[in-house]
Formats: structure tokens, sequence, C-alpha cells
């Protein structure tokens, strides 16, 4: 079983994502696209993380749809965990990370798999985005945050007001 369903989620967790994953969908080919007020930087942030979790994607024309697809190919999954082994071994019923492991390598290897699940590539955060994007991972999401940026796997700005997946995870 994939973990591919956790992008899907993480993007629903936020408000501006999920309104923006609304619009597309509800926009048709031909009819005018109705956006709400949202900075476009944001916006552009929203569409990555969706393109990222694969809810949408660009039609030959360039418009936006769902991609449907995706989401039935998560639901057909089976539902039964293997063994757990690698990160997965570090996590509990629900999901989320429950112990970190001792070992540094290892426990470098969980910080790596929540980055790339959690964060798209190029794009700045605000603190409050960081943390949403961490709900489903842990429930104490600070101190993953500052275990994420210790690792340097997130970059924060000098100002610490601005985050950024590193280009090398």
């Amino acid at each position: 079983m994939s973990d591919e369903w956790r992008r899907v989620i993480a993007a629903l967790l936020n408000d501006e994502t999920r309104t923006t994953y609304a619009e597309v969908v509800l926009t048709r080919r031909g009819d005018e696209v109705v956006t709400l007020p949202a900075a476009a930087k944001r916006r552009e942030r929203s569409l990555a993380r969706l393109e990222q979790a694969g809810m949408i994607s660009r039609a030959e024309s360039g418009d936006l749809v769902a991609n449907l697809e995706s989401l039935r190919v998560l639901l057909a999954e089976p539902t039964v965990r293997p063994d757990r082994t690698g990160s997965a071994r570090f996590l509990g019923s629900d999901g989320r990370i429950d112990q970190y492991p001792a070992n540094h390598e290892q426990r470098v290897e969980l910080l790596k798999w929540v980055a790339e699940c959690a964060f798209a590539p190029g794009v700045d955060l605000t603190e409050a985005e960081v943390n949403t994007a961490l709900e489903p991972y842990a429930l104490d999401v600070v101190s993953l945050r500052r275990y994420l940026v210790d690792a340097r796997l997130l970059e924060r700005d000098p100002e610490g007001r601005r985050y950024r997946l590193r280009s090398r995870v």
C-alpha cells in the first residue's frame, strides 16, 4: 500500500488548497473560471500542491482538470498493510509518527519521507502553512518542524517567517 493518500489528505486539510481544488472541479471547459480572492502566489502554491498530490492535471489545452482517476487508484489499493518496514515502523495506528528513531540514520530517513510527502519543491511557506502540512504526520508539529530544519531538509529564512523544502532532500 502506498502512502500517496497522505498527499491528498494533506492538500485537503489546507483551506486555500481545498478552495482551489473546488474551483478546478467546478470549472468546466468553456465556462468562465470563477476564483475566490486569493493572492496569486498562494493560489500557485495550492495548484502545485494539488498537482503533486495527483489531484489535478493539465489537459492538452492547458486547462486544469480534476484527476479523478488518481483518486480511484488510491481507493482501489488494498487496505491491509503488509509488515511495516522503513519509515512505517515509526507510525502509530493513526498513521502519524508515534516515536522518533534513536538511530540517527533512521531518524533522517523518517524525516526525509515526511519532507518528500508534505512539501512541494520550490514553494515558500509560512510557519502556519508548514504546520498545516505536517498535521497528517505528527501530533506535535512544532517538534517535527524543528527536526526537519535541524536535519537541513527544510530551510528557514533568517527572519524565521518563510520555509522551503531544500532542493536536495
